[in-house]
């Protein structure tokens, strides 16, 4: 008896727990039901989005970089797809990454992104190989690249298309090249993303024609006209620098297309020596050494503004030389650097305001001239060319907020992607003023009226000022030698503000 009880309840038992599990399970099913049925379109598409880099996938935006040392004379042009330190400039193929939308004008901002999508790294790999084809045309990479986010099998391309650019793809990436957006057709998409849908086929259809032409494909995937402003378009000033690894800095300026030009920028790993004073003495490169002699004369360290003394160190000379070129040259100069912390500059600054040597002349005397004293003073800052105290202040205006960036950048510096090891911040800032004042005191030497015979290799030795502060913030692994690196700017695409327009893949393929 107690055996039946105990198999009716059993059974019982069963039988509630699968219905509350039933129930739970339908639960379940009916709200992921109600969640595709809300989020249907945008989760539908993009997962079969070949790229879907878009302007939330921007890399931090540098806008401080001093762009005085950044000069088209020295600039050198890119002439592989490893660079060792330098500053280089090209115009290079660029790609549509986004079809169906206006093309790039001149002057439009855009600013670096990383390379994202379902097929990120198919597109990926053939930019990185268009430099090794240089045979297949940037137009039919570009037919190649159209297809991929169109979801056009590759066998359903023409045949001596397939031939072609065959090479920039492995029998994985062509299995790989298998989307069926026709499973889409039947899903409640937002207009705009039906609108990219019929692009695509459209693009299918073209590209599976035997004739195919590349004039025909163009006039579908790049809009003509002038653009809208697209949903979730923000403003990106020109000319944006961003951090993309190995120790470049990289900024792009599309032209069309097809065109844009590019600027890099690694600093190379310097020796630094330092006198008895602690002062930078001796910045040294591979090849190019400077030399900073600093005039150590009584009263030198100081600019006397009645009540408020600055501490500073009087540069009086530069030697510049050059190991494998065999040069040498010495330039006179008169100028001064800041030998304290931002901190207690300020606080110099703002406690012991004096009354400004201008206010002299608006004095009125009586019984004739200036007095003696006042007539030396104006005397002694014709003589020794002294800086006007605003131009100090306003230098150290600019050094604190030139900090403010840099600790911003430091921070971003430690969430790069492939960060291996951060030292602590000791190892990289404890230079971190006298660089910026080494810096700031040199820059006014690149200036065409400091000096006379100015060249090339004195503006590219006078660079290494600005690696030495680009190295003090640069708290990265990558950063630690001069070896060729790769910039790796496939995996980087210029992404404009303007969301209606397109997002431009970058090739080391120099135009």
């Amino acid at each position: 008896m107690k055996t039946q009880h105990f198999k009716i309840f059993s059974i019982s038992f069963l039988l509630l727990t699968s219905t509350i599990c039933q129930s739970q399970i339908f639960e379940k099913i009916t709200k992921k039901v109600r969640g595709i049925s809300n989020k249907t379109k945008k989760v539908s598409f993009e997962k079969t989005a070949a790229i879907s880099t878009s302007i939330k996938d921007t890399l931090y935006g540098i806008d401080w970089l001093d762009e005085d040392m950044f000069s088209t004379e020295i600039a050198e042009e890119i002439n592989g797809s490893t660079l060792t330190p330098g500053y280089y400039k090209s115009t290079v193929r660029s790609y549509c990454l986004k079809a169906g939308v206006y093309g790039p004008t001149k002057g439009d901002g855009y600013q670096i992104a990383r390379l994202k999508g379902r097929k990120a790294k198919l597109i990926h790999s053939i930019l990185k190989k268009t430099i090794q084809y240089p045979n297949i045309s940037q137009s039919n990479v570009q037919t190649l690249i159209w297809g991929i986010e169109a979801g056009a099998k590759f066998s359903k391309y023409p045949l001596k298309f397939q031939a072609k650019v065959r090479p920039l793809l492995t029998n994985k990436d062509i299995l790989f090249m298998n989307v069926n957006f026709d499973k889409l057709k039947n899903k409640a998409l937002p207009e705009k993303v039906k609108s990219l849908m019929n692009t695509y086929a459209s693009l299918r259809q073209k590209m599976q024609n035997t004739q195919l032409k590349y004039d025909e494909i163009e006039a579908i995937a790049v809009k003509k006209g002038i653009p809208p402003i697209g949903i979730g378009s923000k403003e990106i000033n020109k000319g944006i620098w961003s951090y993309i690894g190995n120790g470049f800095f990289l900024r792009a300026f599309p032209q069309v297309y097809t065109t844009t030009e590019i600027e890099l920028y690694r600093p190379a790993k310097l020796s630094v020596s330092k006198d008895e004073k602690g002062r930078i003495h001796i910045i040294t490169d591979a090849s190019n050494t400077m030399k900073i002699i600093y005039n150590d004369e009584p009263g030198a360290d100081i600019l006397d503004y009645g009540h408020t003394k600055v501490p500073v160190w009087k540069i009086k000379k530069l030697h510049l030389s050059n190991s494998e070129k065999h040069r040498d040259t010495i330039l006179n100069i008169n100028a001064w650097v800041f030998r304290s912390s931002p901190d207690n500059l300020d606080d110099i600054m703002t406690k012991h305001e004096p009354s400004s040597p201008m206010n002299i002349f608006s004095k009125k005397k009586k019984g004739g001239p200036l007095p003696n004293e006042e007539l030396h003073y104006l005397q002694k800052i014709d003589n020794d060319k002294k800086p006007l105290l605003d131009t100090v202040k306003d230098r150290l205006k600019k050094m604190k907020k030139w900090f403010k960036k840099f600790k911003e950048l430091e921070g971003y510096a430690k969430e790069i992607d492939g960060m291996n090891e951060v030292k602590p911040n000791e190892h990289y800032l404890n230079d971190k003023y006298p660089n910026k004042a080494i810096y700031d005191g040199l820059k006014a030497v690149t200036n065409p009226a400091d000096f006379k015979g100015k060249s090339t290799w004195i503006r590219k030795n006078l660079k290494m000022t600005m690696d030495l502060v680009m190295n003090a913030i640069c708290a990265l692994e990558d950063c630690t030698n001069n070896n060729p690196m790769d910039p790796d700017l496939a995996s980087n695409p210029a992404q404009p503000g303007n969301t209606s327009k397109q997002r431009i893949g970058l090739s080391n393929y120099k135009k």
